[in-house]
């Protein structure tokens, strides 16, 4: 099963992904940004744990480097072309992956970031970025949770339950 967490800083994700962890007793993996020519093969590696039976809750992957480089590295643009990052979303959903974009409100995002590094404006342009993401979706595997919301609980028990769906449908047609 692989269950793949994706949003903007403070969202919430690495506390869902650290109780999905508990729950499930899977293995973690928190990414930050690759290298441009190292981050097809990193990234497919984790994909690739899910692909031999492991439960892997993956806190972030290709979804975030597309958003941050855009934001950040504009010069070095992403680390992935298009054909790869569709290649990811593909073998995410041959396996039964499951995508969840864990958002916040604007409010309760600058009130996480508590004055830290980023811009107001630059967390507005992070959720848009993301929204494209989530509007375009190339995976059938997925959801989304607004942290604000709902409880971490809450949150938690849905993603598990389209998890198992996903991993079982998956599966079936095999």
């Amino acid at each position: 099963m692989f269950i793949l967490l994706e949003g903007p800083d403070g969202a919430g994700k690495t506390t869902i992904a650290k109780e999905l962890q508990a729950r499930l007793n899977a293995i973690y993996i928190h990414n930050g940004p690759a290298p441009v020519g190292e981050a097809f093969k990193q990234w497919n590696a984790v994909v690739d744990l899910a692909r031999k039976g492991a439960t892997v809750i993956c806190d972030r992957l290709h979804w975030g480097d597309a958003v941050y480089a855009e934001l950040y590295r504009p010069e070095v643009g992403r680390a992935l072309n298009s054909a790869q990052f569709g290649y990811l979303e593909s073998e995410i959903n041959r396996c039964g992956g499951t995508i969840v974009h864990v958002t916040a409100n604007l409010p309760t995002l600058v009130e996480r970031y508590d004055g830290e590094y980023i811009e107001i404006d630059d967390i507005s342009a992070i959720m848009h970025s993301y929204a494209r993401l989530d509007a375009s979706a190339q995976t059938f595997s997925h959801l989304q949770i607004n942290t604000t919301k709902v409880s971490t609980d809450t949150a938690v028990a849905a993603i598990i339950t389209m998890a198992k769906d996903n991993y079982a449908h998956a599966h079936s047609s095999r």
